[in-house]
């Protein structure tokens, strides 16, 4: 079988009923569903048919789409779309498309990928789909390469690489798709390899991904450049800015797969800080700083109900404070039986205006105070902060003070388990507006591979009665669980698996 022989077939069973602007659809459409096989999942060997939204709003106006000389309009096109929507799935069957029912001879097609894993990830799908088709395995000379899918008789190559400084040097591609821009640290390797589609016969490069972060750096700079580029075309399929990311409604009109349910979209809410869940599942970068907050108004509302103080039942004290000491978080935490968290929150952030921080012995003294009226069980601080006060506790008044360094190991849990607890209303802290304030300041940091942890918006606002509210839901929580004292293990036990 030839290379063009495949095409020349669908042509054949298409027959002269369409039109120009119809025969590239169709081809994709027919090429997608006849000649490929799904190679992940549960949809493993089954074809490959193209979801509504692809066929739409991708596959129509990108092939269907012609200049005044019958060839496709479009050089260049930047698809956005929600995580789950079969973006790498898709990127590799494009790949395949163009390989095979566009047999131009000498052609190199390069998807380009954020790392070699994934890189690896999409050259194995595309060798999956086709080692399930006798025809595209024949055309390959019966065999695919580890880095590279060749086809002999025209010497066309089809292969993926990593978004590397030099990766984009010495190609001449025909045709580039670039898998998730968003993780790009730059567009070095974009622009080389555009560079190197001069003079090809009808070039094309596909961006497909998900928003970034933030409203700047390569993937923002490329959706504002290509709205003005007569020949370039964007899809973006995601929330408005003026969409309540906490609307279930706004999640299904967004997330418009099939397959995607609403117990996925529940669960992923639960689970991402909201700035993840807005990025991925929404797929809106973030408006403002106040998008990366870490808690929202409607959810702390409900945590406005009084604690019920009770003396004589177990409770834990944080205390979070700044260097300078003209701020200080004191967090009285209570877990009842049902699981709700009884805070309260003895903040002080307006030091006297002489001195400009607060006297140690006056936070000392009330600390103190707590220990003796309340039944206390644990007691943490940062000793990077607060090693003076940690010492004067010990010393002075025997309270033996446990160290919580606010590393990303520790923030992180601790930030989830109060993010958790304040979206699902189990915080009973009172109405005060201090703490309100504090609360609603943070911000989330992304910390990868671990997580996001709690952390300043602005350098004016404080926050360090959520870091100590962060601190003391944790060590509660722990407590809950029977795990051991800080004071006793530093941190660091031993769990029986058996």
């Amino acid at each position: 079988m030839r290379a063009s022989d495949l095409r020349d077939t669908i042509l054949e069973a298409a027959g002269d009923r369409l039109t120009a602007a119809q025969v590239g659809p169709m081809l994709v459409d027919a090429f997608f569903s006849t000649q490929l096989r799904l190679v992940d999942d549960r949809w493993a060997g089954d074809p490959f048919i193209l979801p509504p939204y692809a066929a739409t709003n991708i596959v129509e106006p990108i092939y269907g789409t012609l200049d005044r000389y019958g060839r496709r309009k479009y050089t260049e096109a930047l698809i956005g779309l929600p995580r789950k929507h079969a973006k790498s799935t898709i990127t590799a069957g494009a790949g395949l498309f163009h390989f095979f029912m566009e047999p131009v001879v000498g052609q190199e097609i390069v998807v380009l990928a954020f790392d070699e894993d994934q890189a690896r990830l999409i050259l194995n799908f595309a060798r999956g789909m086709i080692d399930q088709n006798p025809l595209l395995k024949e055309l390959v000379g019966g065999k695919t390469y580890k880095n590279v899918i060749e086809i002999p008789e025209i010497g066309a190559k089809f292969y993926v690489i990593p978004n590397k400084s030099a990766a984009g040097q010495a190609i001449h591609p025909r045709i580039v798709i670039c898998d998730e821009p968003h993780t790009y640290p730059n567009m070095d390797v974009v622009n080389a390899l555009r560079s190197g589609m001069g003079g090809r016969e009808e070039p094309l490069l596909i961006g497909i991904t998900t928003a970034g972060r933030t409203r700047m750096g390569p993937l923002w700079d490329w959706i504002k450049a290509i709205r003005k580029d007569p020949r370039g075309y964007l899809y973006w399929q995601g929330a408005k800015d003026s969409d309540d990311a906490a609307d279930p409604k706004v999640w299904r009109r967004t997330n418009i797969a099939p397959w995607i349910t609403m117990e996925y979209l529940k669960d992923e809410y639960r689970r991402l800080t909201r700035a993840e869940f807005e990025q991925y599942h929404l797929n809106r970068f973030p408006t403002t700083n106040d998008a990366a907050r870490a808690f929202r108004w409607q959810e702390w509302k409900r945590c406005q109900r009084h604690p019920i103080v009770d003396a004589e039942e177990p409770c834990v004290i944080t205390v979070d404070g700044a260097n300078k000491g003209d701020c200080f978080a004191i967090i009285v935490d209570r877990r009842d039986a049902a699981g709700d968290h009884h805070m309260e929150s003895y903040i002080f952030d307006e030091p006297p205006p002489d001195t400009g921080y607060y006297d140690l012995t006056e936070i000392e003294e009330f600390i103190a105070s707590l220990w003796q009226t309340r039944n206390v069980t644990r007691v943490a601080l940062d000793p990077n902060r607060l090693l003076l006060l940690m010492q004067r506790l010990e010393r002075d008044h025997g309270i033996p003070v446990e160290e919580f360094g606010q590393t990303n190991t520790r923030m992180c849990p601790a930030s989830a388990t109060l993010r958790e607890l304040v979206r699902t209303g189990r915080i009973r802290a009172g109405r005060g507006t201090v703490i309100k304030e504090h609360i609603l300041n943070a911000i989330e940091l992304p910390r990868e591979p671990i997580g996001w942890r709690i952390g300043r918006g602005a350098k004016a606002e404080k926050i360090d009665g959520a870091i100590a509210a962060a601190m003391a839901v944790y060590i509660a929580e722990a407590e809950s669980d029977g795990a051991p004292s800080f004071a006793k293990t530093g941190g660091v036990w031993s769990v029986p698996l058996g």
